[in-house]
């Protein structure tokens, strides 16, 4: 008939990610990379037939550091910053001088 036994179940499935082209995900002040999976069971016998759950997925790109060529040296200079004075902004009831008032 269709039916099963109440209890837990459990289904294994295997999730294939395409070899090249899916970047790792991360989470930064920039944005998001992220990927998600839905799983969705139906039970058409019951009031609310479909329910449903949303899981993140982490995807963890590997990366064979060897095939990457080796950065190039640089030299830099850290000299300090040179402090300017700071010109106190004139109030705005300040009248600036030399003006005449009618």
């Amino acid at each position: 008939e269709g039916r099963i036994e109440p209890g837990k179940y459990e289904f294994g499935f295997d999730l294939i990610f395409p070899d090249k082209g899916l970047p790792s995900s991360i989470d930064f002040e920039r944005g998001t990379i992220s990927y998600s999976i839905t799983a969705t069971i139906t039970r058409p016998t019951t009031i609310t037939p479909t329910s449903t759950c949303e899981r993140k997925v982490t995807l963890v790109q590997q990366i064979d550091v060897g095939l990457l060529a080796p950065p190039r040296s640089r030299t830099i200079f850290l000299e300090p910053i040179s402090k300017r004075t700071r010109r106190k902004k004139p109030a705005v009831n300040d009248k600036p001088s030399g003006s005449a008032s009618v």
